[in-house]
């Protein structure tokens, strides 16, 4: 989602109001959890992975490489972008809205344009206080 999270995508300036104070939250050792933790391993800080960053504090992207790219959607800081993405905490959902509003007024009438993901893989994100987001289908109604 973000380069502060070993992703891409969002700006900096909104990832970092998003990301302040994020913290890991619920049961990750339950059998909710299993999954998601086999597959993306259990919830950390982006900073515990103790990565060399750059003049604007994100981890290198040599750093990042160490480590399948999806094995960072469970860090706090993605979490909580996720989150706030789905819920429109900091406003991010209405900005992303916009963002993607422009982008398609303007190639709108391109030829060579036939399409645009705006979301390519949503997370199911806030999973940690309610696990049935983990179920197929489920985040796409209550979030989406």
């Amino acid at each position: 989602m973000s380069r502060l999270t070993c992703g891409e995508g969002m700006p900096d300036f909104y990832a970092k109001e998003v990301i302040q104070g994020a913290k890991c939250h619920g049961d990750w050792d339950g059998d909710a959890f299993k999954d998601a933790k086999r597959i993306f391993g259990t919830c950390r800080s982006i900073d515990s992975y103790n990565y060399k960053k750059d003049s604007e504090g994100r981890p290198l992207i040599t750093e990042c490489n160490k480590v399948a790219f999806f094995k960072y959607y469970t860090t706090a800081e993605s979490m909580a972008i996720f989150d706030a993405l789905y819920t429109n905490k900091h406003n991010l959902t209405d900005k992303f809205v916009k963002y993607w509003e422009i982008l398609a007024n303007k190639f709108a009438k391109n030829k060579f344009v036939i399409g645009f993901d705006p979301l390519n893989e949503p997370f199911p994100a806030d999973f940690e206080s309610d696990a049935s987001l983990l179920k197929p289908g489920v985040l796409d109604k209550k979030k989406l």
